[in-house]
């Protein structure tokens, strides 16, 4: 494959709709892959690696497109042959990260952080569609910041303020949508 074609591969996978099934603003894997990046950069995580990584994790949506989560839920299979295609994909077009596992944690966090920050920009806006979608995504980032505390030994310092800071912004965000909802219980 030519550099060239690589780039227009990355250029047209970066240009993916996401939310199609959804009632919400349109968004492009670049959109998402620019807010994942930002999360990152603002809890400090800032490899090279990790950066690239967190550029091009979706651009496979090119052969795959964006299929909605509950799909993926609902059907192993569908979740199994999916992942095929993203390994080929990243295979033919020589995309390799080489992440440490706290790097694949924070990466998991910042994509979901991403779909979270998504879900209260619309909420603010007044789309009370994602909601539930917002009440769903938000405790996978607790989790994922528990799953950093659990994997950390405690000589990882650079590590711990990582988690730290995602539980700052878990916080924030948990604040914000709860001013925004006007429901002190949402999260139970």
């Amino acid at each position: 494959m030519t550099r060239y074609q690589w780039l227009k591969n990355m250029r047209e996978g970066a240009a993916v709709k996401r939310f199609h099934t959804m009632r919400m603003e349109a968004q492009t894997v670049a959109d998402h892959s620019h807010g994942v990046i930002l999360a990152l950069l603002a809890v400090g995580c800032g490899g090279q690696d990790l950066l690239v990584a967190a550029a091009l994790h979706d651009v496979a949506e090119l052969v795959t497109g964006d299929v909605p989560a509950p799909a993926k839920w609902k059907s192993p299979s569908l979740l199994d042959a999916l992942a095929a295609m993203e390994a080929d994909f990243h295979a033919e077009h020589g995309i390799d990260y080489n992440l440490t596992e706290e790097e694949k944690i924070a990466l998991n966090w910042a994509d979901a952080y991403d779909l979270a920050i998504k879900c209260l920009e619309e909420i603010q806006r007044g789309n009370r569609h994602v909601d539930a979608m917002f009440e769903r995504i938000y405790p996978r980032c607790m989790e994922r910041v528990q799953a950093f505390d659990a994997h950390l030994g405690p000589g990882e310092s650079r590590f711990h303020e990582w988690a730290q800071a995602m539980r700052d912004m878990n916080a924030r965000l948990a604040e914000d949508y709860t001013a925004f909802s006007g429901r002190e219980d949402w999260w139970r």
